[in-house]
Protein backbone atom coordinates (compact mmCIF):
# COMPACT_ATOMS: atom_id res chain seq x y z
CA UNK A 1 0.00 0.00 0.00
CA UNK A 2 2.82 2.40 0.87
CA UNK A 3 4.49 1.70 -2.50
CA UNK A 4 1.25 2.42 -4.34
CA UNK A 5 0.76 5.72 -2.51
CA UNK A 6 4.31 6.84 -3.31
CA UNK A 7 3.89 5.89 -6.96
CA UNK A 8 0.68 7.91 -7.12
CA UNK A 9 2.43 10.92 -5.58
CA UNK A 10 5.11 10.97 -8.26
CA UNK A 11 2.60 10.24 -11.01
CA UNK A 12 0.76 13.41 -9.97
CA UNK A 13 4.00 15.38 -9.99
CA UNK A 14 4.87 13.99 -13.42
CA UNK A 15 1.48 14.97 -14.80
CA UNK A 16 2.08 18.55 -13.65
CA UNK A 17 5.49 18.47 -15.33
CA UNK A 18 3.92 17.54 -18.67
CA UNK A 19 1.41 20.40 -18.64
CA UNK A 20 2.23 23.18 -21.07
CA UNK A 21 4.69 21.06 -23.07
CA UNK A 22 4.19 22.00 -26.72
CA UNK A 23 5.09 19.55 -29.45
CA UNK A 24 7.80 20.61 -31.91
CA UNK A 25 11.29 19.94 -33.18
CA UNK A 26 13.63 19.76 -30.18
CA UNK A 27 16.51 20.82 -32.42
CA UNK A 28 15.00 24.30 -32.57
CA UNK A 29 15.91 24.79 -28.88
CA UNK A 30 12.72 26.84 -28.36
CA UNK A 31 12.03 27.05 -24.63
CA UNK A 32 8.26 27.09 -25.09
CA UNK A 33 8.51 23.49 -26.29
CA UNK A 34 9.60 22.39 -22.83
CA UNK A 35 7.77 22.26 -19.48
CA UNK A 36 8.49 25.12 -17.09
CA UNK A 37 8.05 22.85 -14.06
CA UNK A 38 9.43 19.46 -13.03
CA UNK A 39 7.93 19.28 -9.54
CA UNK A 40 6.98 21.56 -6.66
CA UNK A 41 10.02 20.86 -4.49
CA UNK A 42 13.09 22.82 -3.40
CA UNK A 43 16.36 23.03 -5.34
CA UNK A 44 18.66 19.99 -5.46
CA UNK A 45 22.45 20.16 -5.55
CA UNK A 46 24.12 18.59 -8.57
CA UNK A 47 27.50 18.24 -6.89
CA UNK A 48 30.82 19.65 -8.02
CA UNK A 49 31.73 20.69 -11.56
CA UNK A 50 34.86 22.41 -12.86
CA UNK A 51 35.77 24.57 -15.83
CA UNK A 52 38.54 26.91 -16.99
CA UNK A 53 38.67 30.64 -17.61
CA UNK A 54 41.29 32.60 -19.52
CA UNK A 55 43.50 35.06 -17.67
CA UNK A 56 46.33 36.90 -19.41
CA UNK A 57 46.22 34.40 -22.25
CA UNK A 58 46.44 31.34 -20.01
CA UNK A 59 43.80 28.99 -18.68
CA UNK A 60 42.99 28.75 -14.99
CA UNK A 61 40.81 26.01 -13.52
CA UNK A 62 37.82 26.94 -11.39
CA UNK A 63 35.15 25.07 -9.49
CA UNK A 64 31.55 26.26 -9.74
CA UNK A 65 30.65 27.45 -6.25
CA UNK A 66 27.12 26.09 -6.63
CA UNK A 67 25.44 23.83 -9.18
CA UNK A 68 21.78 22.96 -8.64
CA UNK A 69 18.50 22.22 -10.37
CA UNK A 70 15.40 24.25 -9.54
CA UNK A 71 12.51 21.81 -10.12
CA UNK A 72 9.88 24.56 -9.77
CA UNK A 73 11.31 26.30 -12.86
CA UNK A 74 12.98 23.40 -14.72
CA UNK A 75 16.28 25.29 -14.68
CA UNK A 76 19.88 24.44 -13.82
CA UNK A 77 21.90 27.17 -12.10
CA UNK A 78 25.70 27.44 -12.29
CA UNK A 79 27.31 29.97 -9.94
CA UNK A 80 30.97 30.93 -9.85
CA UNK A 81 33.29 33.79 -9.07
CA UNK A 82 36.60 34.94 -10.46
CA UNK A 83 38.24 37.24 -7.96
CA UNK A 84 35.63 39.79 -6.88
CA UNK A 85 33.41 39.09 -9.91
CA UNK A 86 30.38 36.91 -9.20
CA UNK A 87 28.47 35.38 -12.10
CA UNK A 88 25.45 33.10 -12.48
CA UNK A 89 24.36 31.14 -15.53
CA UNK A 90 20.77 29.87 -15.67
CA UNK A 91 20.01 27.14 -18.21
CA UNK A 92 16.45 26.29 -19.14
CA UNK A 93 15.80 22.94 -20.77
CA UNK A 94 16.26 24.18 -24.34
CA UNK A 95 19.63 25.70 -23.44
CA UNK A 96 20.65 22.42 -21.80
CA UNK A 97 19.76 20.52 -24.97
CA UNK A 98 21.99 22.91 -26.93
CA UNK A 99 24.88 22.39 -24.50
CA UNK A 100 24.54 18.60 -24.65
CA UNK A 101 24.40 18.71 -28.47
CA UNK A 102 27.67 20.66 -28.49
CA UNK A 103 29.37 18.25 -26.06
CA UNK A 104 28.35 15.27 -28.18
CA UNK A 105 29.57 16.91 -31.41
CA UNK A 106 32.86 17.90 -29.77
CA UNK A 107 33.41 14.36 -28.45
CA UNK A 108 32.56 12.83 -31.84
CA UNK A 109 35.08 15.02 -33.65
CA UNK A 110 37.64 14.22 -30.95
CA UNK A 111 37.16 10.48 -31.50
CA UNK A 112 37.31 10.90 -35.29
CA UNK A 113 40.42 13.12 -35.05
CA UNK A 114 38.65 15.86 -37.02
CA UNK A 115 38.81 18.75 -34.53
CA UNK A 116 39.85 21.93 -36.32
CA UNK A 117 41.93 24.76 -34.88
CA UNK A 118 39.96 27.65 -36.40
CA UNK A 119 38.66 30.95 -35.07
CA UNK A 120 35.46 30.44 -33.07
CA UNK A 121 32.49 32.24 -34.64
CA UNK A 122 28.72 32.04 -34.46
CA UNK A 123 28.78 30.52 -37.94
CA UNK A 124 30.91 27.51 -37.00
CA UNK A 125 29.42 26.92 -33.55
CA UNK A 126 28.39 23.37 -32.66
CA UNK A 127 25.21 24.79 -31.20
CA UNK A 128 23.70 28.01 -29.95
CA UNK A 129 20.93 28.98 -27.58
CA UNK A 130 19.80 31.51 -25.00
CA UNK A 131 20.27 31.70 -21.24
CA UNK A 132 19.69 34.01 -18.31
CA UNK A 133 22.85 35.55 -16.88
CA UNK A 134 23.64 37.55 -13.73
CA UNK A 135 26.83 39.32 -12.71
CA UNK A 136 28.25 41.84 -10.28
CA UNK A 137 30.90 42.68 -7.73
CA UNK A 138 30.55 40.74 -4.45
CA UNK A 139 27.14 39.42 -5.63
CA UNK A 140 25.43 38.87 -9.01
CA UNK A 141 23.24 41.99 -8.70
CA UNK A 142 22.63 42.66 -12.41
CA UNK A 143 20.64 40.35 -14.67
CA UNK A 144 20.19 39.85 -18.40
CA UNK A 145 17.45 37.57 -19.73
CA UNK A 146 17.59 35.58 -22.95
CA UNK A 147 21.22 36.35 -23.69
CA UNK A 148 22.57 34.30 -26.63
CA UNK A 149 25.42 31.86 -26.24
CA UNK A 150 27.55 29.85 -28.66
CA UNK A 151 29.63 26.71 -28.21
CA UNK A 152 32.76 26.05 -30.25
CA UNK A 153 35.96 24.06 -30.26
CA UNK A 154 39.00 26.18 -29.54
CA UNK A 155 42.63 25.22 -29.03
CA UNK A 156 44.39 26.64 -26.00
CA UNK A 157 47.96 25.82 -25.05
CA UNK A 158 47.96 23.18 -27.79
CA UNK A 159 44.89 21.35 -26.43
CA UNK A 160 41.27 21.35 -27.65
CA UNK A 161 38.58 22.78 -25.38
CA UNK A 162 34.84 23.24 -25.73
CA UNK A 163 34.19 26.93 -25.11
CA UNK A 164 30.88 28.45 -24.01
CA UNK A 165 30.87 32.04 -25.32
CA UNK A 166 28.43 34.59 -23.86
CA UNK A 167 28.41 37.93 -25.72
CA UNK A 168 28.02 41.25 -23.93
CA UNK A 169 24.45 42.58 -23.77
CA UNK A 170 22.89 45.75 -22.31
CA UNK A 171 21.14 45.41 -18.97
CA UNK A 172 17.50 46.42 -19.24
CA UNK A 173 16.65 49.45 -17.11
CA UNK A 174 20.30 50.25 -16.32
CA UNK A 175 21.51 52.74 -18.91
CA UNK A 176 25.04 52.24 -20.22
CA UNK A 177 25.53 49.03 -18.22
CA UNK A 178 26.50 45.92 -20.20
CA UNK A 179 27.08 42.35 -19.12
CA UNK A 180 30.72 41.26 -19.54
CA UNK A 181 31.78 39.18 -22.52
CA UNK A 182 32.39 35.76 -20.99
CA UNK A 183 34.09 32.55 -22.07
CA UNK A 184 33.99 29.30 -20.09
CA UNK A 185 36.35 26.56 -21.27
CA UNK A 186 35.78 22.84 -20.73
CA UNK A 187 38.15 19.96 -21.33
CA UNK A 188 36.48 16.86 -22.75
CA UNK A 189 36.23 15.33 -19.27
CA UNK A 190 34.74 18.52 -17.83
CA UNK A 191 32.32 18.90 -20.76
CA UNK A 192 31.04 15.35 -20.49
CA UNK A 193 30.59 15.72 -16.72
CA UNK A 194 28.51 18.86 -17.33
CA UNK A 195 26.39 17.14 -19.99
CA UNK A 196 25.72 14.21 -17.65
CA UNK A 197 24.54 16.43 -14.79
CA UNK A 198 22.21 18.59 -16.90
CA UNK A 199 20.63 15.71 -18.81
CA UNK A 200 16.86 15.86 -18.33
CA UNK A 201 16.46 12.17 -17.54
CA UNK A 202 19.09 12.45 -14.81
CA UNK A 203 17.44 15.57 -13.36
CA UNK A 204 14.01 13.94 -13.34
CA UNK A 205 15.42 10.85 -11.60
CA UNK A 206 16.80 13.10 -8.83
CA UNK A 207 13.47 14.90 -8.55
CA UNK A 208 11.62 11.58 -8.37
CA UNK A 209 13.91 10.40 -5.58
CA UNK A 210 13.48 13.62 -3.61
CA UNK A 211 9.71 13.68 -4.18
CA UNK A 212 9.29 10.16 -2.90
CA UNK A 213 11.48 10.97 0.10
CA UNK A 214 9.49 14.13 0.83
CA UNK A 215 6.14 12.36 0.87
CA UNK A 216 7.22 9.06 2.41
CA UNK A 217 6.61 8.22 6.06
CA UNK A 218 7.24 5.36 8.41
Amino acid sequence: MKGIKLALVFAAAASVMMCGCVSGNAADKVEDEYPSLIADIDSISLGTLTFHSKSFGKLKQHTFSKVFVEPRYNTVVLRYHDGANFQTVVLKQGARVAVIDAVQAFAAEWDEHTLQNVKATAGNAYSKGVMDYSFGIVSPAHSVQNIPFYMNCIFMEGQPYLVLRIPSKPVKGEEALYSPYTELYFSRTQAEALAERINQEYLESLVQEMTLEKYSYE
